[in-house]
């Protein structure tokens, strides 16, 4: 083993590191080589194994934000460039007895020979999806098991939709499938819902589909859209290999009787249009969270609950992650219907129903005449929220009028900002 010098052995908190809970394997040969969880103080870790010898086996452990670990499952990123963007890692030796022992080792002195190649990038997992989905809020509150009911609503009702927005246009019953929150297990806070769907009329050979459909289909609203949004937009789908893919289990579905209902087949096109309706409607789903994340919880992570109850990470979110899918959202309206915004600022009404006092960004009710359409609104200034009208509008259900800019995208008020 290579030397490490004692002034770096980790004595204050040595237990820091160890993955307590969320453990997986994401490659095993006889002993697992490369594993995650998360540790005592719900912080992500990506651990390998380095060697062993005759009574001691070498590990590195790497702390990662939920962005960096979503980038690495997705095999954006290698183990690799991970190490090497930190500045130090752990290593934790392992002994007899239980012993162990620990260490914070900066990264140039760590052998390159002992480093991961250029080409580790996460495995690819083959297991059997389910339509049973984990929520874990992590940080802040979250680490203390707490969360506020609001947070908790905002939650599960975006990404209960989301799981919905996937399978209503694919169900083959009468009625749409539903979502339940069931018991949650370990975590930071953590909330498991499953979806039941109603036992299909005969000729349901679509249904075995479903699982995967929704895995597929929610990993493309997390990881995939942002960076395929411009080519959608532009009508290139050619240069969208991910959409390509839930497109292709899309019209399966459909082709195997997700549309027998109606008559017959769904053509590509109509089911390229039906497929970026739901999406458009769920990533803007997911951007309603930024209203609550690095308020109480720090991020999210989504995991698929497999036949097995094995859990694999399907994608995590957090203050960043989300940002960028806003900015995604926001180019897709631009390329695909034209965005125009108010010369001046008008008279609006609106309800408040979610509201980042930090960001000054949340969402609300346009109060319009036979309508009360979402829109995404920003409160201009820089003076405390808190004590106004629009902390009153969202903790006591209060109309307000406001002066704002209103953004719209095929006519659509999808946004406001409003003049403080």
């Amino acid at each position: 083993m290579f030397a490490i010098d004692e002034r770096l052995l980790l004595t204050s908190a040595p237990d820091f590191p160890l993955i307590v809970s969320d453990y997986e394997v994401l490659h095993f040969d006889e002993m697992p080589i490369l594993f995650t969880g998360t540790t005592k103080y719900q912080a992500r870790v990506i651990a390998s194994s380095v060697e062993e010898d005759d009574d001691t086996d070498r590990f590195f452990y790497v702390i990662v934000t939920a962005d960096t670990y979503s980038s690495f499952i997705r095999r954006r990123i290698s183990y690799r460039e991970i190490i090497l963007r930190a500045r130090s890692i752990f290593v934790v030796d392992k002994g007899t007895g239980g012993r162990v022992t620990v260490y914070v080792v900066p990264v140039e002195d760590i052998p390159d020979e002992y480093l991961p190649l250029e080409d580790s990038y996460c495995p690819e997992r083959s297991l059997r999806p389910s339509l049973t989905f984990d929520a874990s809020m992590r940080g802040k509150r979250a680490d203390m098991h707490q969360a506020y009911p609001s947070d908790i609503r905002t939650v599960e009702t975006s990404l209960s939709g989301i799981v919905s927005d996937a399978l209503v246009s694919v169900s083959e019953a009468k009625r749409p499938p539903r979502t339940v929150l069931r018991p949650y297990g370990e975590g930071s806070f953590r909330l498991r819902f499953s979806v039941e769907e109603e036992a299909p009329p005969q000729l349901g050979f679509a249904a075995h589909l479903h699982p995967e459909y929704a895995r597929l289909y929610i990993d493309f609203c997390l990881n995939r859209f942002q960076d395929e949004v411009d080519a959608i937009g532009d009508g290139e789908l050619h240069k969208a290999p991910h959409f390509a893919a839930l497109l292709t289990t899309y019209l399966r579905i459909n082709m195997f009787g997700g549309n027998l209902r109606d008559g017959g087949m769904m053509s590509p096109a109509v089911a390229t249009e039906s497929l970026l309706l739901s999406l458009r409607r769920s990533v803007e789903r997911l951007v309603e969270l930024s209203d609550i994340i690095g308020q109480n919880f720090s991020s999210i992570e989504v995991f698929n609950v497999y036949e097995d109850s094995e859990e694999a990470l399907i994608g995590a979110m957090d203050a960043s992650s989300v940002a960028r899918i806003s900015a995604s959202v926001e180019r897709y309206d631009v390329r695909v219907g034209g965005v125009s915004e108010d010369a001046h600022a008008q008279e609006y009404e609106i309800l408040i129903y979610n509201l980042n006092t930090e960001t000054r960004k949340g969402s609300a009710y346009l109060i319009l005449r036979d309508l009360m359409p979402r829109v995404r609104i920003t409160i201009g200034g820089s003076g405390p929220l808190e004590e106004t009208r629009y902390a009153e509008s969202l903790y006591k259900n209060k109309r307000i009028s406001v002066s704002a800019r209103a953004k719209r995208a095929k006519d659509k008020i999808v946004s406001l900002s409003i003049e403080y």
